[in-house]
């Protein structure tokens, strides 16, 4: 007899034909409808259970907010699978509208690839979210070798990720890329320059050396090149961060570092540690002796008072040869490197020769170990001669020691004769003296003149 339809108690027109019938119906909105179908034969009975229910859903899904997006980091990316993942919020299927109605999430498509607009995409994984928008998946990596290489040969580098997110309703956002990672595998390389000797005669220092990193090394507070300076007891007295964006071995990996110490013994040690969080490895740990005090000691004569002791204090050696000591050496931080000395005539003038290099000497006293230096040094005039010490320790400080001034008189005495004014050969004085020493006895012969 009839046959009508309801979308709830509206009345949606039908056309029959014959035993079949269709209707065509316009929502007004989005949303859930229930549909009910009541057919009525000749004798007046009705069907009135049979219902459908339709869901209308016009909106796309999209991202909301991609922050919520979990991808590996660059150090999580030297493991064999990582787990991609979206929180609640990170999709949407309401538009910005979150009283809308949505049919809900049907699947997302996942596609990676090593640029970020690839020419066309590839479902590589399907993920079912569920009502909250929430997903995960688990990739290995290398399922994927056109995309992060082979274990022997790693394809590193920025990775971007690309999603198509569906609905119920058939609804597609569409390729778009929101994710982008750091495939990173290689570990930071790192070079120290090190002081000659790992010694420094100076508080001030520059540290030096060259750092790169396949994607670049960790921002500075991110400890991308750490410094610490440790002293022998255990305290750190500088430290500092650098970084460098460097991916290879050439000029932009240079790196230097102004720090510093006081005078002590320290460990230097530097890491570099790149985006991905690994470090080389190594921690590199450099000795290094800061010390600016020159070395200290006593230049003494073998012989005190050398061979004689003039009436004005001077010293007196009658051979060119002079034994010398340095003694109380003091010396704290980096150690003695050298004991020389060289002698000076009275004007300050020295021959073109070397400095003469003292003999370490050592002797027992008790439970001490006395240490002092000594040599053979050759005088270059009668007369006046000062000796000059240098103590040069490994850092290079120099403790410059000045001696008393030493007389020389190598020469013999002479005999000076006097005669009479008549110049007839007869000697009348006869005296023995030296032109720089005195004399130690003296004869005076005299007889009347003519």
């Amino acid at each position: 007899k009839s046959f009508k339809v309801k979308r709830g108690e509206t009345p949606v027109a039908v056309t029959r034909n014959g035993n079949t019938w269709s209707c065509q119906d316009t929502p007004s909105a989005d949303g859930e409808y229930v549909y009910t179908f009541i057919a009525e034969d000749l004798a007046g009975n009705k069907n009135l259970s049979t219902f459908k229910t339709v869901i209308v859903d016009t909106t796309l899904p999209t991202v909301k907010d991609a922050s919520k997006f979990i991808v590996p980091t660059a150090a999580q990316t030297e493991q064999k699978l990582f787990k991609f993942e979206g929180k609640e919020g990170s999709i949407t299927d309401k538009g910005t509208d979150e009283s809308a109605f949505s049919s809900g999430f049907a699947k997302i498509e996942l596609d990676c690839s090593t640029v970020k607009t690839p020419a066309s995409h590839t479902a590589l994984i399907t993920v079912l979210p569920n009502e909250k928008g929430e997903w995960s998946q688990t990739i290995e990596f290398s399922a994927y070798p056109d995309i992060f290489g082979t274990e022997e040969e790693p394809i590193q580098g920025i990775k971007y990720l690309s999603m198509n997110i569906y609905d119920k309703a058939g609804n597609a956002s569409g390729w778009e890329t929101y994710l982008e990672f750091v495939y990173d595998t290689a570990i930071p390389q790192l070079i120290v320059n090190t002081p000659e000797n790992n010694i420094v005669n100076t508080t001030s220092i520059t540290l030096s050396g060259t750092a790169w990193d396949t994607y670049g090394l960790a921002a500075a507070d991110g400890e991308g090149i750490k410094i610490t300076a440790i002293n022998s007891n255990g305290e750190t007295k500088a430290s500092a961060n650098l970084t460098t964006s460097a991916t290879k071995n050439d000029d932009s990996a240079k790196w230097s570092k102004d720090l510093t110490l006081p005078e002590g013994i320290y460990n230097i040690n530097v890491t570099a540690k790149d985006k991905a969080g690994k470090d080389d490895g190594k921690n590199i740990s450099i000795p290094l002796t800061v010390d600016t005090t020159a070395p200290r000691g006593t230049l003494e004569l073998e012989k005190a008072n050398g061979d004689y002791k003039d009436s004005n204090e001077r010293i007196w050696f009658k051979s060119e040869q002079i034994k010398v000591k340095v003694t109380s050496i003091t010396e704290e931080t980096s150690g003695l490197d050298s004991v020389k000395v060289k002698v000076f005539d009275s004007k300050d003038a020295s021959p073109d020769s070397d400095w003469t290099v003292l003999t370490r000497k050592t002797s027992k006293e008790g439970d001490n170990t006395v240490i002092w230096y000594e040599g053979t040094v050759t005088a270059i005039a009668q007369g006046l001669n000062t000796i000059k010490a240098q103590i040069t320790d490994k850092a290079g400080n120099t403790g410059n020691l000045v001696s008393k001034p030493v007389y020389i008189d190598t020469r013999k005495p002479e005999t000076i004769k006097a005669f009479d004014a008549a110049k007839d050969g007869n000697e009348v004085i006869s005296l023995i003296s030296n032109a720089k020493t005195e004399a130690k006895a003296s004869r005076l012969n005299c007889s009347p003149l003519s």
